[in-house]
């Protein structure tokens, strides 16, 4: 076993502990570990992608966005299929802003402050380390509309705003490359495709200007080369580091 392994092993047992050692404490809550970080090679590792919190779903079976085929609209499900069109493979892991489970994120609002910021500061420090482990993996992080990094309400504290502060602070005391946490529109309600209004298939010669679906990720012929160049220069990473256009 390399001791990159051995690392990445040790950080999601730990991430395991952690979660029990908080439902201890706080017995009225649930913390979410999710299992599918088990067993995984970081040799193959290419993606990190970051959704907000555990669900009904997501509680119930102890991993992080289940894709329920039966349940199309379900924010697991819409995730998933995005998730496989841009890493077929399956080489990637999710992890989420704060392992806390509520039925709807915006019930955050009314847990215990204290504990979540304390998660949610747990959760950026684990994403942080894992990039570290791995300088060259690609980080994809959804939703920021109530982290508080977004032209409208920038100077606002958002439910998940420690989250964001802390990912902020550890990657401006280190020369890990800061550009590659991507930060892009939550999937649930199918947000995520707003930011892609439009696509010009180039390679034909024909422009088509439609609004980008889930249906049309998964086309056989779909350039997701493409949509990752879009994903590069969305300006949302922007905000969370400060840097207003």
């Amino acid at each position: 076993m390399s001791l990159e392994q051995e690392k990445y092993d040790k950080l999601i047992a730990d991430f395991q502990r952690q979660c029990a050692m908080w439902k201890s404490k706080n017995s009225t809550m649930n913390f979410v570990f999710n299992n599918d970080l088990r067993g995984i090679s970081i040799d193959s590792l290419e993606y990190i992608f970051v959704g907000d919190n555990p669900g009904k779903t997501e509680k119930n079976r102890g991993v992080y966005l289940v894709n329920e085929p039966a349940k199309p609209n379900n924010s697991g499900t819409i995730a998933k299929r995005i998730f496989d069109v841009i890493c077929p493979l399956g080489n990637y892991i999710v992890l989420n802003k704060t392992p806390i489970y509520t039925d709807k994120t915006s019930e955050l609002k009314v847990v215990n402050k204290r504990v979540l910021d304390s998660s949610l500061r747990y959760m950026a420090q684990l994403l942080f380390n894992l990039h570290c482990l791995k300088p060259e993996i690609k980080i994809f992080i959804f939703g920021f509309g109530d982290g508080c990094f977004h032209p409208k309400s920038y100077d606002k504290k958002g439910t998940l705003s420690a989250f964001f502060e802390q990912l902020k602070v550890l990657y401006e005391e280190t020369s890990l490359d800061a550009s590659k946490p991507r930060i892009m529109k939550h999937f649930s309600y199918h947000n995520f495709f707003e930011s892609f209004t439009y696509y010009t298939d180039e390679t034909n010669g024909v422009s088509l200007c439609k609004n980008l679906t889930l249906e049309d990720m998964e086309e056989a012929d779909f350039p997701v080369d493409q949509l990752l160049q879009c994903i590069d220069e969305l300006p949302y990473r922007n905000y969370l580091f400060g840097e207003r256009s």
